[in-house]
């Protein structure tokens, strides 16, 4: 394979034979691949624009729904720490009789939230890397050349996810780690 590099820096040409040409984000892990039955020179000259299009289309709408579900997940790990301080109420009663501080108490809890979130993360950065087998295909009916969309993800998108992971775990754990913190001993060792 050859990498020519092509306007903009992140995109790189592959040669295959001579009929493919298949562009790829060399810095990030997303793939888009156009093959066309023209020859490489009018897919290196129109398919640039039009796989910079659907590149940064797919990039913006993904983007837009990973947020969205972020916004979930952290709902999601707010109502369940909510849960487990509501169902712990005698236990974080008793600690704080015993002389837990209320900062003690509250970084348990966002320990907690945070540890939850990194092993949810984790599984499904796990399961993520099964995605590099699912390959997506999109045919231009005016040019007759194919784009085949992957994710292929790397060391660094991993790790950007499981920072992520641990970001909304501790946002999501915060307010009910500060509810936990707030136990008043009494009312809640009387339940």
């Amino acid at each position: 394979m050859l990498g020519d590099r092509c306007a903009p820096p992140q995109i790189q040409a592959y040669r295959h034979g001579s009929e493919r040409v298949g562009y790829g984000w060399s810095q990030s892990s997303f793939r888009a691949h156009t093959y066309s039955e023209r020859g490489i020179r009018s897919a290196t000259l129109a398919g640039v624009t039009c796989v910079d299009a659907i590149c940064v289309a797919v990039g913006v709408l993904g983007t837009s729904v990973s947020v969205f579900f972020a916004a979930g997940a952290m709902i999601g790990a707010m109502i369940t720490m909510y849960g487990a301080v509501a169902s712990r109420q005698r236990e974080i009663g008793t600690l704080r009789a015993l002389g837990f501080s209320r900062s003690s108490v509250l970084t348990s809890f966002l320990f907690e939230a945070v540890l939850l979130s990194i092993v949810g993360g984790a599984l499904g950065a796990a399961a993520s890397t099964l995605m590099g087998f699912v390959h997506f295909s999109m045919v231009n009916q005016a040019s007759w050349s194919e784009i085949v969309f992957s994710f292929d993800p790397t060391p660094r998108v991993l790790t950007t996810a499981l920072i992520f992971a641990g970001g909304m775990g501790l946002f999501g754990g915060l307010l009910p780690a500060v509810r936990a913190a707030r136990t008043s001993p009494l009312k809640a060792i009387r339940g």
